[in-house]
């Protein structure tokens, strides 16, 4: 595997908070356009918005930018919230996003048809715009919370855990294609695209949203890992190691080691 040239340049992600962090993105997804201009009003100031006219633009959308969150009416035309909401929760590529559905039908039977089609909120028109702020913030911090349960995933320990959702999936496959070529020095990260089915750009996004991690952060991690396993049986040389994990360079190899750990690799060994 490369190091640097595999990657690129990540996407980034528009619109950053006083403090310089990237604002999480949110995707407004309104036919109507005056409901769609006050959505837009209220939530800019916290968020980085994109907006859509129509489920389909909404779907095109969120498999192109991967928005942290959906805030989707329920009656479109082209296609309806509660499908946009079934599609985007059946694709590997979008079943992490959480969606709020918004709609001006306050029957029990539509809001439990959106939330079967696996819908997070569902909130009825008109609506109380602090309550509205409030359920994005909460399901943003779980968000968040999920990144430190799948960060725990990516290790090259042995996974017997029943494999229940996409999510889990998608991190099953992604360890089990890097595992394979890790010795491959020349496994790039469009190889790694081209394997798990994805475009760089949303590979990087997905990525990044369920682990915390970078798709680089995230090789380096996993081939480091495997070193320090390697180096523990105490049968290969520290350039030995290295090459196995797909470093070309031992040099290289140990200070990346000793940025990870602390010790080189021959410190680590003793």
């Amino acid at each position: 595997m490369k190091e640097a040239s595999e990657v690129g340049t990540e996407p980034e992600n528009k619109g950053m908070d006083k403090g310089g962090k990237p604002k999480p993105t949110v995707l407004v997804v309104e036919d109507t356009f005056d409901i769609r201009d006050f959505l837009v009003d209220l939530l800019e100031p916290l968020y980085h918005v994109l907006e859509a006219s129509d489920g389909l633009e909404g779907w095109e959308i969120a498999i192109e930018k991967l928005p942290d969150l959906i805030l989707s009416d329920v009656t479109m035309p082209e296609m309806d919230g509660i499908e946009l909401t079934q599609k985007l929760k059946a694709d590997e590529r979008t079943s992490h996003l959480p969606i709020i559905l918004l709609t001006a039908r306050g029957t029990v039977n539509h809001q439990v048809e959106g939330l079967e089609k696996g819908a997070d909120e569902y909130i009825a028109k008109p609506f109380n715009v602090q309550l509205l702020l409030l359920k994005i913030k909460n399901l943003l911090t779980l968000s968040e919370k999920l990144k430190d349960r799948y960060s725990r995933f990516v290790t090259l320990q042995p996974q017997f855990q029943k494999i229940e959702n996409p999510d889990d999936r998608f991190l099953h496959n992604l360890m089990a294609i890097l595992e394979t070529n890790l010795s491959n020095p020349d496994f790039s990260v469009i190889e790694l695209g081209n394997q798990i089915g994805m475009s760089r750009p949303v590979l990087f996004r997905k990525t990044k949203m369920l682990t915390g991690m970078s798709v680089l952060d995230l090789i380096r991690s996993v081939r480091l890992k495997k070193a320090v396993m390697l180096l523990r049986q105490n049968k290969m040389t520290v350039a030995e190691v290295a090459y196995e994990v797909g470093y070309n360079d031992p040099k290289y190899f140990s200070k990346l080691f000793r940025n990870q750990f602390g010790d080189s690799p021959s410190d680590y060994v003793k």
